[in-house]
């Protein structure tokens, strides 16, 4: 083993370069992504959300690499023009994170109901949220992750991988003639990356935030262990 190799701490978080989209980045876990990733040299960040302002507010205080894109990831036309838009100003993207979500009805109190009237009050509360809040926090990420598919196969090309469909159990392989092209570096073996936020929500018995937000989180896991 060579050990004589120079390592450079900074390398190992780099988002040097790389085109990212990350929905609701303006905001909250969000906007710390999109901070870490402008401080770690990301070219071009993309945010996605609802309310301009606040996207806006976020591209200001971050820095010049980050672009707001107004969007609602629940509607696919909006995604599309999202798409259509990135598509046209640099044609391909390297990450994708789905991050964008909504708490959805509150049944935290269901925790501490002392009779059974009560708790069938807090677990029938807004019935109505149920769907908005599986439309953002689970169909979208299938939506979403859909839409870019192109643009990351396109990333993806653009470093000299093998676009398309592998082969069961085949590596993919690389062109080194187009990555030179491209100027990457010989030992830069980044791919195209689609990453989605889940919580410790989807994941345990508790009732850490409401019905409706823990099953759409656990339904937001296993679709991304499906997608892979």
């Amino acid at each position: 083993m060579d050990i004589s190799t120079t390592i450079d701490p900074n390398d190992l978080f780099s988002a040097k370069g790389l085109v990212v989209v990350i929905t609701g980045g303006g905001s909250g876990i969000g906007l710390a992504i999109t901070s870490c990733l402008s401080q770690a040299g990301a070219a071009h960040i993309y945010i996605l959300g609802r309310h301009l302002s606040t996207l806006q507010e976020a591209a200001t205080s971050v820095g010049t690499a980050v672009v707001p894109i107004q969007c609602d990831i629940t509607s696919q036309a909006s995604v599309s023009a999202a798409v259509a838009k990135i598509e046209a100003e640099i044609g391909y993207i390297d990450v994708l994170i789905n991050n964008a979500g909504v708490q959805g009805p509150d049944h935290k109190p269901a925790r501490d109901a002392e009779t059974i009237e009560e708790l069938q009050r807090i677990l029938l509360t807004d019935p109505e949220g149920w769907q908005p809040t599986f439309a953002a926090n689970s169909s979208a990420v299938v939506g979403v992750s859909a839409a870019f598919l192109k643009l990351l196969d396109a990333g993806n090309r653009r470093r000299g991988w093998e676009g398309g469909k592998i082969p069961l159990g085949r590596p993919r392989r690389r062109d080194i003639t187009v990555f030179a092209k491209e100027g990457t570096a010989l030992n830069d073996e980044r791919s195209s990356q689609i990453i989605t936020v889940g919580s410790i929500s989807g994941l345990n018995r508790f009732i850490t935030a409401g019905l409706a937000y823990g099953a759409s989180k656990a339904a937001a896991i296993h679709l991304s262990k499906m997608l892979t």
